[in-house]
């Protein structure tokens, strides 16, 4: 069961925090689907400093409406399990 492309959301699509859906804090700088990770979407996103916490949570505009991504302090690198 795979997000359809409505879900992904656009290169600068507006990043707002969960409680503020009037003044976005960043934008998207870009998003493609994963096929190392299921074709889920994946996302990079600037966003003002005080909102980036890690393992919190933003709202992005796609064209279904919003959704709310977690996000990550780090770059996560995804390893095989073979290499």
């Amino acid at each position: 069961d795979h997000p359809s492309p409505e879900h992904q959301p656009t290169t600068g699509a507006p990043v707002f925090t969960t409680e503020d859906s009037e003044k976005p804090i960043g934008g998207v700088s870009s998003s493609t689907r994963s096929p190392m990770l299921g074709d889920d979407i994946i996302c990079f996103a600037q966003i003002k400093w005080k909102h980036a916490k890690p393992a919190g949570t933003v709202r992005v505009m796609t064209g279904v409406g919003y959704s709310e991504p977690e996000v990550l302090e780090d770059l996560a690198f995804y390893a095989p399990a073979n290499a």
